[in-house]
């Protein structure tokens, strides 16, 4: 009798593996009945305890990720190359993120948060703990453009490692990942206390535990030391140096600039920056703005040395500006110069300078001065279409929902929006009500960093209260969904395609042409995608049928983790290969991509027309196109 039998590990000794129990009893009593001598009787043994050596490790407990357990361990190579367990860390409070250089929502979104938190809290202890700190752990199979993403986005904690398995990593299914980023709070004895919370829920969970400034120890005083004896060396006379050429120059042997670390306080970033906005800190420093993405500009205060950028910090705060944090960063300097003070630079002092004109008092205590600052706001919008001409004239029945805004999208045409709502079922209302005047739409979200006032019932201020007038300067800051690439497509002919699907038949994009296409570039770890796809579900059910078609390309190295993607996530379309070479596929520089996910809109020539384009946006784009609204 042969006999199969296959269990998953999922606990419960008994209950969980009667089907192999039962297996092995009935290959017991086959061999029993077959039995005639002592020696077959010690192979009967010798099945049977084989039997056990295989039933025994099923029953093995899987380990929980979830709150109130112990994280797993990892144990991974760092920057250095030697290994850093998380394990180490333990007495500390531990943010474990887990990110890749390939993910478009770990760069632009987490990674500054994460710096804000470390900055802001790095130097304070904790009731039961001694700091916080990160513990980053990158998916990642290129390690040269791991460490350059680190410098670049100033991740300067100490604790990153990397995985070269990439996302097909064991510590994926260890810490049970569905898509990345993905994060872990750790309390001082590694139990998880939080999973993938915000930024204000982490800042809550650490104010909870009553964080106190780091007191630095007095210094130590050496015993005092007889002086030694001091033997004076026989005097030569001086040698008199050959006669030189007064003519000739002196050779400078020194570079004409060098580079020099120097510290600076980021108050914030945001799409167009206005440094009117800053001018309680002028005498602080110089004000700056510095790109950081290709949509956005930080806002940066002064020029300091790592001391002195600390003690600056703290009257930044005192004003108003409650996130900004202190920013190492490299400039190259003239060969030589020395501290010459000013606005912005340290003087001999160790204060920063200041310049001539006296600066602006503060605000007194119960007064009516203010400090400015900036906070980011989540609001609701009526999108009401994209135009390539906009007459607000033709809006002025839908004026009584709210102001008129207009945003110019990547191929040059208006879209329009409407009103500004604080919930979702606010501008549920006023769509309604659009559509009801002949109007069209959708509900959209938008983030604003806005101009707010801080009343100063103390010297300073601690009252928040943003500014009800709309600011001319009102920074417009759209959701992540897509970033730009790294040299645009547009107009270019789209690169063929030529990939297995899923029956391992060969699908080719050149196969398409004569329709629109979208031409949708992804990952099963990426969370943006994966939390976008029941939008683009949407897209194809309105669309299909229209000459229009949707070609996906996964880039994945697992076929079975695609296809239970596909089916988890209802992906609908028959065009969808896969690239099993990952990341590592030529096709993304052929496409220009720098994250996934990533979109182009091809149209039946084959010619790329848009690029990276907002749901909203293709929804608009594909309508005109198709000649469907």
């Amino acid at each position: 009798m042969l006999c199969f039998c296959i269990k998953l590990p999922t606990g419960g000794f008994m209950q969980k593996n009667i089907g192999l129990i039962i297996c092995v009893i009935k290959l017991s009593i086959n061999l029993h009945r077959k039995l005639k001598s002592a020696l077959m009787l010690k192979q009967f043994f010798s099945l049977f305890l084989l039997a056990l050596l295989v039933l025994l490790p099923l029953n093995s407990k899987v380990p929980t990720v979830s709150i109130g357990e112990k994280a797993p361990e990892i144990d991974l190579n760092g920057v250095n190359g030697k290994s850093l367990k998380l394990t180490s860390l333990q007495g500390n409070l531990v943010l474990v993120n887990f990110w890749s250089t390939w993910c478009v929502a770990c760069n632009v979104i987490k990674n500054p948060e994460y710096v804000r938190l470390y900055n802001k809290y790095k130097d304070f202890t904790f009731d039961k703990a001694r700091s916080f700190t990160l513990y980053s752990v990158a998916f990642d199979s290129d390690k040269t453009k791991w460490e350059n993403r680190i410098k670049e986005n100033n991740l300067d904690w100490n604790n990153h490692v990397i995985d070269l398995d990439s996302y097909y990593s064991n510590y994926w299914m260890l810490y049970n990942i569905k898509s990345i980023p993905s994060s872990f709070l750790l309390d001082e004895k590694g139990v998880i206390i939080g999973i993938n919370l915000t930024y204000e829920q982490i800042e809550r969970e650490l104010n909870k535990r009553n964080p106190k400034p780091k007191t630095t120890p007095p210094p130590v005083v050496p015993p005092a030391v007889e002086p030694p004896v001091v033997v004076n060396p026989p005097v030569t006379p001086p040698v008199t140096p050959p006669p030189t050429d007064s003519n000739k120059p002196p050779v400078n042997n020194q570079p004409a600039t060098v580079e020099k670390t120097v510290y600076k306080i980021q108050l914030g970033a945001m799409p167009s920056p206005n440094l009117a906005n800053y001018k309680n800190l002028e005498d602080l420093g110089k004000l700056e703005t510095q790109q950081a993405t290709a949509k956005l500009f930080r806002v940066l205060l002064g020029t300091y040395d790592d001391a002195q950028a600390k003690r600056v910090l703290e009257d930044v705060r005192m004003r108003g500006y409650k996130d900004a944090f202190v920013r190492k960063d490299v400039e190259k300097v003239p060969s030589g110069a020395g501290s010459q003070g000013g606005a912005g630079t340290a003087t001999a002092s160790g204060s920063p300078a200041k310049p001539a004109e006296t600066p602006p008092a503060p605000p007194k205590q119960g007064g009516t001065g203010t400090v400015t600052s900036s906070v980011l706001h989540k609001y609701f919008k009526v999108q009401v279409g994209v135009f390539k001409f906009y007459d607000p004239k033709k809006f002025a029945a839908i004026a009584d929902l709210g102001p008129l805004a207009t945003e110019k999208t990547g191929n040059g045409l208006t879209r329009v929006l409407v009103g500004k709502f604080s919930t979702q079922n606010e501008a549920d209302n006023a769509l309604v009500t659009a559509k009801a005047k002949g109007f069209n739409g959708v509900v959209v979200t938008r983030e604003e960093t806005e101009t707010v006032v801080a009343y100063a019932n103390t010297q300073y201020g601690d009252t928040y209260k943003p500014l009800d007038e709309t600011s001319a300067d009102m920074a417009l800051m759209r959701s992540f969904d897509f970033t730009p690439l790294k040299k645009t497509m547009l107009n270019h002919a789209a690169p063929e395609i030529k990939l297995q699907g899923a029956n391992n038949s060969t699908q080719a994009l050149s196969g398409q042409k004569g329709k629109v296409v979208l031409l949708y570039l992804w990952a099963t770890w990426s969370g943006p995608a994966r939390e976008n796809h029941e939008e683009l579900n949407k897209l194809y059910q309105k669309y299909k049928g229209s000459n229009f078609d949707i070609y996906s390309v996964a880039f994945d190295k697992n076929p079975e983790r695609w296809k239970s993607a596909i089916k988890e996530d209802k992906l609908s379309w028959p065009f969808q290969v896969i690239d099993v070479k990952g990341t590592n596929s030529e096709l993304l520089n052929k496409y220009q991509v720098e994250y996934l996910p990533a979109l182009f809109l091809i149209d039946a020539n084959g010619t790329v027309i848009a690029e990276n384009l907002t749901y909203e946006q293709l929804d608009s784009e594909l309508g005109r196109l198709l000649g469907k609204k």
